[in-house]
């Protein structure tokens, strides 16, 4: 009788594990930083874990990291990017000079190198509904395939958001 219960012990054991397995498998990720647009926050071709999840701008703060794809024929073979969310829906986002301001204060650029940053000039847009802005920490590097040169990045293209 002791075995008979050691042995469904052991089967429920094996059956919560696997539940388990699946529920980490469904909940964490990694992704793969394909290009140069994050550096030299995160190399090239780093892998990193990640929540592989869809996301509406509500779940995502300003600075958060994600991955998102876009698809620009005849620019890119690379589909998904890493970019940093800079401004949230209805928030106003302008760059002079190559710095960000969103609703009219500078934005934090700690992680982006003096060597990356841009000098660019561009008008103020408002951060449609269900879209965010994102730019690469390699603001030179980037600039076609992050929000400046894609526009806002609709909630549906993002793909999971980095852990830090």
């Amino acid at each position: 009788m002791g075995e008979l219960i050691t042995r469904w012990v052991k089967i429920g054991l094996g059956f919560v594990g696997l539940w388990i397995g699946i529920a980490v498998y469904n909940s964490i990720g990694m992704a793969k930083v394909a290009g140069r647009e994050m550096e030299p926050t995160y190399k090239q071709d780093a892998f990193k874990f990640c929540s592989p999840k869809k996301f509406q701008p509500v779940d995502l703060e300003r600075e958060d990291v994600v991955f998102y794809q876009y698809i620009i024929p005849g620019k890119t073979t690379q589909e998904v990017f890493a970019g940093r969310v800079i401004a949230l829906p209805g928030q106003r986002v302008r760059i002079e000079g190559g710095d960000v301001y969103v609703d009219d204060k500078k934005a934090n650029s700690t992680f982006v190198d003096a060597a990356a940053k841009s000098t660019e000039t561009r008008e103020e847009i408002v951060v449609p509904r269900g879209c965010v802005y994102i730019m690469g920490d390699n603001r030179r590097f980037c600039a076609d395939f992050d929000s400046r040169g894609v526009g806002p990045v609709a909630a549906w293209a993002i793909l999971g958001k980095m852990w830090h």
